[in-house]
């Protein structure tokens, strides 16, 4: 056999992959088959070729391969791998190739098996098993299925997410394809202020498929890459045209995706078509009550697809399946009109379903559950809002209503306020469910700073719900009313309002209601200077939500007895009910809520001198309130706290510290802020939407001093370990004479054996 081998030269450079080809090439190492999977069009020939070319000296024999695209009969497949092997005298007898190879320490590619699969694998068991220091790379949307395979799925390339700038743009590998590609059109061409959100655009639009990308970037030959990307979203319009030398299965994106679409049995056909109904992940169960595909063939079929590379499974808890834009646009196209019709009505009413199930259990212990079924479900609730708002306006104001903790609770303020109102225009009638709708409507303006609209908002709904006869409406109402008053300074008012909605809602046995009047009626005492009745309402409001197993209001609650802690110079408390509040709007992922207590964190670390870190989460936090609501949601007496330590820390540290400081904070995302907010108060670092998890201690250090710990034992310096954990000097020298001490160790530099000795002896031994 030649040591060369075969491969088709690169016409044009790889972009990205880094990471698909060092794991191919490790796993190449270690296994004899590797099979690269994916959809079509995502580049997973171009890998298999990088990876043979990069990895040639490990095979001496030479790389070799073997493009079976074009080859439709599978008896024919052992006769055209031993032709393009340089066997052309072995006529598929598989056993007399393999015994050729025998002795052979060489790669064969073989690409695009999808369409002989079945072939394909009993080839390459075939001629393993007969040629021990044989290796294959195989390209398939499908894995092969056989035994000791190692299965490597090619991912689209990254996409922008939507405001990313122009200058990290450059650093995302679609963007890079995009833009490499397109110079071969334009020369000139070059990410720039007045073109990023185009390209941002056409790459989302796509998905990062590279084909795509590249049959995007060959258009700038008559259009703008603005003009593109108007037109990007029409139905592969803008994508049906290839070089002349791509193979005919590749001259458009059209025939990419109908490439896959002719290998799916009529069974998956019929599931892709009506799982595009879905603009986002659903679970199994779902989807196929949905799909409505017979019950017998409902798991084979969406094994197949996923398989074939058509769905893509999510990870998680409960496994989730989604289809890639470009391929969910396919199957929508396979859809007439009726059954269209029927599948959308199914998808709606399912949401519908799911919304009211998870208001029913808010107020409870399953509430963390809700709130993750309402996040992961977010597209496809747009979806089905979007078509009750179209076919049934009553319906759209009832389940957007309903969805009032995800608007609420969940960060959504803005989005909230837009399908409100939308859902308002279309069913304007003075009904019962209007009469909830105005006063949710009225909570979120509220939120979002605009008293003037709330007010509006909210007297309408008192009035409807007179008309209609709806008593928590009426109670809902007044007591937002009451919070326009308090946000406005006007605090008899707000006390008087409350305490009227409490009363009535105590009388009609609705504790959720009354729990959360409660936490307001604290925020009016807080803000009139009564600490006592603060307290007393707001242990009275967490005791109904600890009863019920309730996590959200709680936590507000916890930020709110926060202020009043820190009225009282209790500040160590006020810190500790904050970080307490914090987990549980985290948990959430309650923008709003973060925001407010790590407000809150920061007046408390002004108060007991901690400048630093104080003016730090402000300057962090002033940004993120442009993004979603007006600053402490207008709160008048607040906005008066906030600029008071704001003075006071730029008074303390002086104007000169803001300038180099002040760039770096304002980059900081949600997530770094509740990171920087905890970490200031002392605590860990959780992640966004999820329960904390508990960190491993070593021996008896907590989860804090364990890092510390392990800092100490790298040779970082306090300074160093502060700026690591994001935590002040003083708090990392607290945390190092405590571990110094707990350990009984005389010096710093003592503490590296020991960390040594844990590593080697976790557990005393």
């Amino acid at each position: 056999m030649p040591a060369t081998g075969h491969l088709p030269a690169d016409l044009t450079s790889l972009v990205g992959r880094v990471r698909e080809g060092r794991e191919v090439r490790k796993l190449l190492g270690e296994a004899r088959l590797v099979t690269l999977t994916g959809p079509g069009g995502v580049g997973k020939t171009r890998v298999a070729l990088h990876v043979g070319r990069t990895a040639a000296r490990a095979f001496p024999d030479g790389v070799w391969f073997v493009e079976l695209a074009a080859l439709q009969d599978a008896a024919m497949l052992d006769a055209t791998v031993a032709a393009a092997l340089g066997h052309e005298d072995v006529t598929g007898h598989n056993a007399s190739l393999a015994n050729r190879l025998r002795p052979w320490r060489g790669l064969i590619i073989l690409d695009n098996c999808e369409h002989l699969v079945e072939a394909c694998a009993r080839l390459a068991h075939e001629l393993l098993a007969g040629a021990p220091h044989l290796t294959i790379l195989a390209t398939s949307r499908e894995a092969l299925g056989t035994s000791g395979e190692h299965v490597v799925r090619v991912q689209p390339l990254a996409v922008p997410e939507r405001g990313t700038s122009a200058e990290q743009l450059a650093g995302l590998d679609s963007v890079r394809l995009f833009t490499e590609r397109s110079r071969a059109f334009d020369p000139g061409f070059a990410i720039s202020s007045a073109n990023a959100n185009a390209i941002a655009h056409i790459c989302r639009s796509v998905d990062g498929i590279p084909l795509a990308l590249e049959l995007a970037a060959a258009r700038l030959h008559m259009m703008s890459v603005q003009q593109i990307a108007e037109r990007i979203e029409e139905p592969f319009g803008m994508l049906n045209r290839a070089p002349r030398n791509a193979p005919r299965r590749q001259a458009s994106l059209d025939d990419v995706i109908a490439w896959s679409y002719r290998l799916c049995s009529p069974e998956e056909q019929r599931f892709w078509a009506r799982m595009s109904v879905f603009t986002g992940p659903a679970d199994a169960a779902t989807l196929q009550r949905i799909c409505d595909v017979p019950p017998d063939a409902n798991a084979d079929v969406l094994e197949g697809l996923v398989r074939k590379s058509i769905v893509v499974r999510e990870g998680g808890v409960v496994a989730r399946f989604s289809l890639l834009e470009t391929i969910r646009q396919y199957g929508h196209r396979q859809l007439d009109d009726e059954e269209l019709a029927e599948v959308r009505r199914r998808h709606t009413e399912h949401y519908e379903s799911l919304v009211a199930r998870c208001i029913q259990t808010w107020f409870s212990a399953e509430q963390l559950d809700s709130a993750r079924t309402l996040r992961s479900s977010l597209p496809n609730l747009r979806v089905a809002l979007d078509t009750l708002i179209r076919d049934a306006p009553e319906r759209a104001l009832v389940m957007s209503t309903r969805l009032h903790m995800l608007w609420v609770c969940m960060g959504r303020l803005r989005e909230g306020d837009t399908w409100m109102t939308r859902a308002l225009a279309a069913a304007p009638a003075d009904t019962p469910e209007r009469a909830h709708a105005l006063w949710v409507h009225g909570f979120i303006q509220l939120l979002l700073g605009d008293k003037s609209l709330a007010r509006t908002s909210l007297t309408h709904s008192l009035a409807t719900a007179r008309i209609t006869g709806q008593d928590r409406a009426i109670d809902w109402a007044t007591a937002l009313l009451a919070m326009v008053d308090m946000h406005q300074g006007e605090l008899d008012s707000a006390v008087a309002g409350y305490k009227a909605a409490i009363d009535r809602r105590q009388a009609a046995g609705d504790s959720a209601s009354v729990a959360y009047f409660l936490g307001f009626l604290a925020a009016a005492y807080w803000a009139d200077g009564d600490v006592t009745a603060a307290l007393d309402a707001s242990a009275e409001s967490v005791d109904i939500c600890r009863a019920h197993g309730e996590h959200w209001c709680t936590a507000h609650v916890g930020w709110i007895r926060s202020l009043v802690l820190a009225r009282m110079g209790r500040h160590a408390q006020a810190l500790e009910s904050a970080r307490e509040s914090l987990h549980g709007l985290i948990a959430l992922d309650d923008t709003l809520g973060i925001l407010l207590a790590s407000e809150v964190v920061g007046w408390n670390l002004a108060a007991r001198g901690s400048w630093y870190e104080s003016r730090r989460l402000q300057l962090a936090i002033e940004p993120r309130w442009r993004d979603t609501c007006s600053p402490l949601a207008g709160f008048a007496d607040m906005l008066d706290q906030r600029e008071m330590w704001a003075v006071r820390t730029e008074t303390e540290l002086g104007r000169d510290w803001r300038r180099p400081q002040a760039a770096a904070a304002a980059a900081m995302d949600l997530h770094s802020i509740a990171r920087l907010a905890l970490a200031a108060a002392g605590d860990h670092e959780p992640e966004l939407g999820s329960q904390p998890a508990p960190r491993t201690t070593r021996g008896p250090l907590t989860p804090r001093e364990t890092q510390v710990a392990e800092l100490m034992a790298d040779g970082m310096s306090n300074r160093a370990i502060a700026e690591r954990l994001v935590i002040s000097i003083r708090t990392a020298e607290v945390h190092v004479l405590r571990i110094l001490t707990k350990l009984g160790l005389s010096g710093r530099g003592q503490v590296a054996g020991w960390w040594q000795t844990q590593q080697t002896y976790p557990d005393g031994g």
